[in-house]
């Protein structure tokens, strides 16, 4: 008799309390307690007898020791009354036994010390590292032992192992046929081998499908049968393309033929029976397929037929409620497809559209649950969003690296699909939903912008994407994706720096150039991250603590620096006589932001003035103040008086507690004493 268990279906003894497949109790908690309860009462039963038995041979003892040296026992142990039925017992303490000791010899019983607990050892890193790598191992073991203890229960073990055993059997025997059999019928020896192979498939299939549908105890045999004609059959289908005497049955058309049909028959056993060995042959075998059949012609049939596999495979994980599935199709998917990109010359028109079909599909696989949004992501939801969005725009440069503004109108389209579900359900997202769509949307457009206007912005479209997985790393709390977003930011920064050297060959060609343009986005880039980062300060690993320090110091700099570039275009040498607006915002930065070196960098701005009189004594020929241009005679002006009142602006400011503020105040004493004289 078997009981069908209410959450997986699952056909389980009756004698069962709990489902062997997926642990869900069987029966009412009510029923569940009182079987417990019956349990107990028949262990007080049994220890009940076994203490009625150890008393008799107490007492038989007693008598012969009472016989041999004719002392009394103080207490005659009783016998123990027959155990009450099983209705009426009730749990009672066990009975005091007590002998008295003999005069002659006494005999004391050894003392007895229990061995100290041993507290388990923590795994090393190294060790939950190769755990980690051994989990799907893990679990195939697991899957087994679960399926040996379920068979044991049910005195069923010759089941298990006739299956195990002729699994591996028929397997092993049909590669032995394929090679070594039929050899006496000349060059139609291979023709028959993989004829009977197709017939061994089929017979296989049936004899599975028979007895899936005899009776519930044959389903897991059933299964393994029909999962052994799948493989049977991709394995002929390998032997039928190397047919070289028979040039039409080993065609590359032929077996993608019969590939396709049988992932296609695969995929509706899985679905109609809801197999899961059956789901991962038919995407594994059907989506490598042109591999092994040596097939290298044009793509263009395969990555649509690709798309479909794929897109199965995830419905059937989702009818299954097995994930996994859907994470083995988005790692084949990204393999194959990469694959085609750095090794086919595609059409880009054409494989603009998979690209297409394949990231959506996956983006409603990370964002979707059935037909809504879901309310939280997973960790694993957002590494397949990034992995995805990364790959699909890096699949897109690909094509179109010679056509940049094609790929710029494509990604701003993609950008404004996107934006559809958020502005729709806007009032129904959470945060962190929102924010999810904001970095597919902001790194969607943060990589049209470059496409757009050149390979001059290069560096803004890595920074984008780096501040974009950072910002994700602090928000859903996944250092991985941080160093990922890390390393990213390390190249665009280098890009960026890079390009900002254009600025001094560009100096006389004006401002808008491609260098100062660079020189902006690496400010605000650092800026941004500065900005946008501080509120995670308690999660910053000491890396994160120090370079967010150094750029909360490079920003006032930066912003100096284009303040002085930019007044210099503008109104030319004449920007020296507002060194002084850098210098106290400096000052004031360093007071509000508690940084260490704005004021060491406001103080030495005066070397500007300086320079404003080296320049007029170079073209006048001449250091008398009297003779100096009206630029440089302004600059000394400032310069004397700011070393005389910088000491005030610290004092009105209340910023005392700064180093550099005993250095103001000497530098007024000795401009004071020097006037003075």
């Amino acid at each position: 008799m078997s009981s069908s268990c209410n959450n997986c279906n699952h056909f389980n003894d009756t004698s069962s309390t709990f489902c062997v497949k997926c642990n869900t109790p069987l029966l009412k908690v009510e029923t569940i307690v009182e079987r417990l309860k019956q349990k107990q009462l028949d262990l007080e039963g049994r220890h009940s007898l076994e203490m009625q038995a150890l008393k008799k041979e107490i007492n038989t003892l007693s008598k012969s020791l009472q016989f041999k040296t004719g002392a009394k026992p103080e207490t005659i142990i009783k016998p123990v009354a027959p155990a009450k039925s099983i209705v009426e017992r009730k749990l009672v303490a066990p009975e005091a036994i007590t002998v008295k000791p003999l005069e002659k010899t006494v005999v004391k019983p050894p003392i007895y010390s229990p061995p100290k607990p041993v507290e388990p050892k923590e795994p090393s890193k190294l060790e939950l590292q190769i755990q980690a790598f051994l989990a799907p191992v893990h679990q195939l073991f697991s899957f087994t032992n679960k399926a040996y203890t379920k068979y044991k229960s049910e005195g069923k073990l010759p089941i298990f192992f006739m299956t195990i055993t002729g699994l591996i059997a028929i397997l092993f025997g049909m590669g032995y046929l394929m090679q070594n059999s039929f050899q006496y019928m000349g060059i139609y020896a291979d023709v028959v081998k993989v004829g009977a192979g197709f017939l061994s498939a089929i017979v296989a299939g049936v004899i599975g499908f028979r007895l899936y549908h005899k009776h519930v105890k044959y389903h897991e045999f059933g299964s393994s049968l029909i999962s052994l004609a799948i493989i049977l059959n991709y394995l002929m289908i390998y032997f039928l393309s190397d047919l070289g005497n028979f040039p039409v049955l080993s065609s590359a058309i032929l077996g993608f033929t019969l590939i396709v049909a049988n992932t296609a028959a695969a995929i509706f056993i899985a679905f109609k029976y809801e197999t899961k060995i059956v789901s991962v042959l038919s995407l594994i075998g059907g989506a490598f397929a042109p591999f092994y059949l040596n097939a290298t012609g044009d793509g263009t049939f395969y990555y649509f037929y690709l798309w479909l596999l794929v897109a199965a495979s995830c419905f059937i994980a989702h009818k299954l409620k097995w994930k996994t599935l859907q994470h083995l199709a988005f790692t084949v998917a990204m393999i194959l497809i990469e694959y085609s990109v750095f090794n086919d010359h595609l059409n880009p028109i054409i494989y603009t559209g998979y690209y297409h079909l394949f990231a959506y599909l996956f983006f409603f696989v990370a964002l979707f649950k059935k037909n809504t949004l879901k309310e939280k992501l997973e960790k694993v939801d957002l590494v397949i969003l990034t992995t995805n969005l990364s790959f699909f725009i890096i699949n897109l440069f690909c094509l179109f690296e010679h056509d940049l503004p094609y790929l710029g109108f494509i990604l701003l389209a993609n950008a404004a699909l996107v934006s559809v579900p958020l502005i729709k359900k806007w009032n129904t997202l959470n945060k962190n939903i929102k924010f999810t769509f904001f970095l597919v949307i902001g790194t969607l457009l943060g990589f049209a912008i470059p496409s757009l206007f050149g390979q001059a912005l290069m560096g803004l479209f890595w920074s984008v994407e780096a501040i974009g997985l950072i910002m994700v790393g602090f928000v859903f709390a996944m250092p991985g994706i941080r160093k990922e977003g890390y390393l990213v930011l390390l190249i665009a920064l280098t890009k960026l720096v890079y390009s900002s050297f254009i600025i001094i060959e560009e100096w006389d060609n004006g401002l808008m150039h491609e260098g100062f343009l660079n020189f902006v986005t690496l400010g605000l880039v650092i800026s941004a991250l500065w900005f946008f980062c501080k509120k995670f300060q308690a999660n910053f690993t000491k890396f994160e603590t120090r370079l967010f320090t150094v750029f909360k110091e490079l920003t006032p700099v930066w912003l100096t620096s284009i303040f002085m570039i930019s007044g210099y275009h503008f109104i030319g040498i004449w920007v020296v006589n507002l060194t002084i607006i850098p210098m106290l915002g400096l000052i004031y930065w360093e007071k509000v932001l508690n940084t260490k070196t704005s004021v060491g960098v406001a103080l030495a701005l005066s070397i500007f003035y300086l320079l404003a009189f080296n320049i007029s004594a170079t073209h006048v020929n001449s250091l008398r103040f009297s003779q100096q241009e009206l630029f440089a005679q302004i600059a000394i002006i400032e310069l004397i008086i700011s070393l005389w009142g910088i000491q005030f602006f610290f004092e009105k400011i209340k910023f005392e507690r700064s180093k550099f503020f005993p250095i103001t105040h000497q530098l007024r004493i000795n401009y004071a004493s020097y006037f003075s004289v």
